[in-house]
């Protein structure tokens, strides 16, 4: 389980960690658009899914993705 909230650095970290994150079952993370634009929070969400990981729930700017092949 991966839970980041690091203001922005997200868009520094989710694109570089795609073998990390296969490694997770579920991931939360929280949206930072202000911070990184929405390309940025949209390069996040294509290493979620590159990484076999599927967005299952939103609440406010916190989305959670899980691993359904598990």
């Amino acid at each position: 389980i991966l839970i980041m909230d690091i203001e922005g650095g997200e868009v520094d970290t989710l694109p570089y960690s795609v073998d990390f994150l296969k490694k997770c079952r579920l991931v939360i993370w929280e949206t930072h658009d202000w911070a990184c634009g929405s390309e940025g929070t949209q390069r996040c969400r294509d290493a979620l899914k590159s990484a076999g990981l599927v967005h299952v729930d939103t609440e406010g700017d916190t989305e959670a993705w899980l691993r359904v092949d598990n």
